[in-house]
C-alpha cells in the first residue's frame, strides 16, 4: 500500500519523481510541437513555499489589467479561491474538480470576477453599490477574505463557535453588515492592513452572540437524533479588555 507521507518534501520518492516530471518536461520542450509553443515553469518541492502561495506570487509580478492578461488555476484547494480573490485581478479562473459526486467526470469553472460582483451585491447594500468606487470595493472583497479567517484555513484553526456547515459564514456576514465599519485599508505602499480597532470591535460583537452561536452548533449535532437534548446553558461575558 503507498503510504502519502511519501508526498513530503525531503523523501526519496519526492526527489525521484520531481526528477522524472522535470526529464519528461525536457524531452517534451524538445519533440513535442504544442509545448515548444508554451512556457512551462516547474517550481518543485526544491523551492520553498506552499504551492498555492508560490502561484500567487508569480501572478502578482506580472502586469496587471492588461486586456490579454488572463489566470487558470486547476485545483481543489479553497484555499485558492480566497487567495484569487485577494489579487483582485479581473480574469482570473479556478478550475475544481466535483467533489460532490466523484462518480461523474465533471469539472467546474469558478470565474472569481463574477464570484467577487456577487459578493458585494451582499455586503455593499443595493442603493450604494452602484456610486461605490473601486478602492471601496476592494476593501469590501479583502474584509470578506479577512473574515473568513474565523472558519479557518491550512494555517489555523476555525473558531469553536464558528464552522462553514453551521452557517458560520453567514452568522460573521450579518455582523459584519451591521456594524457597517471597513476591517482593512490600503498604506502608502499599496499594502494591505488591518484596521485593529474596528477589527477589535467586530470581534466584540462576535462575542456577544457567541453563546447562541455555541448553543446552535450543540444541537446541530443532534437534530436527526430522536430524543432531543437539553439546550447548553452557556453564559459567556464578552470582556472589553480581550
Amino acid at each position: 500500500k503507498f503510504d502519502s507521507n511519501c508526498l513530503t518534501p525531503g523523501t526519496e520518492f519526492m526527489d525521484k519523481m520531481s526528477n522524472h516530471i522535470n526529464k519528461f518536461l525536457k524531452h517534451k520542450k524538445k519533440t513535442d510541437p504544442l509545448y515548444m509553443k508554451i512556457e512551462i515553469i516547474f517550481n518543485d518541492e526544491r523551492v520553498k513555499g506552499e504551492g498555492e502561495h508560490k502561484l500567487i506570487n508569480f501572478i502578482r509580478k506580472h502586469p496587471r489589467r492588461m486586456k490579454n492578461n488572463s489566470f487558470c488555476i486547476y485545483s481543489a484547494d479553497a484555499d485558492l479561491i480566497m487567495l484569487g480573490l485577494a489579487t483582485q485581478e479581473e480574469k482570473f479562473f479556478i478550475l475544481r474538480e466535483n467533489i460532490y459526486d466523484k462518480h461523474l467526470k465533471q469539472h467546474f469553472l469558478i470565474n472569481l470576477e463574477e464570484l467577487r460582483k456577487d459578493l458585494l451585491s451582499v455586503l455593499i447594500p443595493i442603493n450604494e453599490l452602484q456610486s461605490c468606487g473601486s478602492l471601496y470595493k476592494y476593501k469590501t472583497i479583502n474584509d470578506f477574505v479577512l473574515l473568513c479567517f474565523f472558519v479557518g484555513n491550512d494555517f489555523l484553526p476555525h473558531m469553536p463557535s464558528i464552522e462553514i456547515k453551521d452557517g458560520g459564514i453567514d452568522q460573521i456576514l450579518r455582523i459584519y453588515s451591521k456594524m457597517n465599519k471597513k476591517l482593512t485599508y490600503y498604506d502608502g505602499m499599496s499594502m494591505v492592513k488591518i484596521d485593529v480597532d474596528n477589527f477589535t470591535s467586530l470581534c466584540r460583537e462576535i462575542a456577544k452572540k457567541e453563546p447562541h452561536m455555541v448553543n446552535n452548533r450543540y444541537n446541530s449535532v443532534f437534530y436527526k437524533k430522536s430524543t432531543p437534548l437539553p439546550c447548553l446553558d452557556i453564559n459567556v461575558k464578552a470582556s472589553g479588555n480581550e
